[in-house]
C-alpha cells in the first residue's frame, strides 16, 4: 500500500514552484464525486489518503455546516463505497475513514504517475477537487497533460514561487494588508491594543467594510488551522493505516 501526500513542510527552493491543479470529475466517477454533488454547499478536506491495487482509503473532514452521520449514511448507500466510520466527532464536523473501490480512471493513479504530491489537506466541492503541490514547472505541466487525457475539466492555477502555503497564501491581496496591519497594531492581542475604529482610520476604510473583511481573515485562517490541527490529531488517535508497505514520496 502506499501512501500519497506530502507533509506540507517543504522549505523555500528557487527551482520549486506552488502550482494548483482543479480536476473536474466526471458523473458517476466516485463516492467523493458523488458526496461533492450530493451536498454542493459544503467543502470537504481529504485529511490522508492509501492506496492499494484495488481499494482507495481516504480521511475526510465534514465541515462544521455538515453533518458527518448523514454524509455517512450517503456514503454507506454508495456502490462503490466498501466500509465507511467515523473517526472522531468534532463541534465543528467530524473525520471518517471512507474505503471505497478504486475508480477508473484513477485521480492518484494520476497523481503517481505524473508525481504531482499534493499537500494535504486538500479540498474537493461539487465535483471539483483543488490540489496543490509544491513541485517544479516541468512537473506541474506534465501532470496537467496527464489529467487532461482522464479528466479533460482539468485546469492548472496561477504559479508561485515554491514557499510553504501558511495564512498570507488563503488571503487576498487587500485581506493580508489588513491581516498584517491588524496583527502589528494589536487588534487580537489580549488586551487588545488598538480599536476597529482607529484601525479603520489607519487603513482608510469604513468600520463595516473593516469588520467584514477582518471576519472573512478569520474565517480562512481558522478553516485552514483546523485542517491541520484534525489531520494531526487524526492520525495521533487513531494510528497507523491498515497494513502495508509505506512509499516515500517522491521529491
Amino acid at each position: 500500500m502506499s501512501g500519497l501526500h506530502r507533509s506540507g513542510n517543504a522549505r523555500r527552493d528557487r527551482k520549486r514552484i506552488t502550482a494548483s491543479l482543479r480536476i473536474r470529475l466526471p458523473r458517476g466517477h466516485s463516492p467523493m464525486e458523488g458526496l461533492s454533488r450530493a451536498y454542493p454547499h459544503l467543502r470537504f478536506a481529504v485529511l490522508g489518503i492509501q492506496v492499494d491495487r484495488s481499494r482507495l482509503f481516504l480521511d475526510l473532514r465534514v465541515p462544521f455546516e455538515g453533518s458527518p452521520s448523514e454524509v455517512e449514511r450517503y456514503l454507506h448507500r454508495h456502490p462503490q463505497t466498501l466500509s465507511v466510520r467515523s473517526l472522531m466527532d468534532l463541534p465543528y464536523g467530524g473525520v471518517l475513514r471512507l474505503v471505497t473501490k478504486r475508480p477508473d480512471p484513477s485521480l492518484f493513479g494520476a497523481l503517481f504517475e505524473s508525481r504531482f504530491i499534493p499537500e494535504v489537506p486538500f479540498h474537493f466541492a461539487d465535483g471539483v477537487v483543488s490540489i496543490t503541490s509544491i513541485t517544479t514547472l516541468a512537473t506541474a505541466t506534465h501532470a496537467l497533460e496527464v489529467f487532461k487525457e482522464n479528466f479533460p475539466g482539468t485546469t492548472l492555477g496561477p504559479v508561485r514561487p515554491g514557499v510553504v502555503l501558511g495564512p498570507e497564501q488563503l488571503l487576498t491581496r487587500r485581506q493580508s494588508e489588513v491581516f498584517h496591519v491588524a496583527l502589528t497594531e494589536g487588534y487580537w492581542d489580549v488586551p487588545r491594543r488598538t480599536t476597529l475604529t482607529r484601525l479603520a482610520l489607519q487603513l482608510n476604510m469604513s468600520k463595516s467594510s473593516l469588520s467584514e473583511t477582518l471576519s472573512g481573515v478569520e474565517r480562512k485562517v481558522l478553516h485552514d488551522i483546523a485542517d491541520r490541527v484534525v489531520a494531526e490529531d487524526t492520525e495521533a488517535k487513531v494510528g497507523p493505516k491498515p497494513p502495508g508497505t509505506e512509499v516515500p514520496c517522491p521529491d
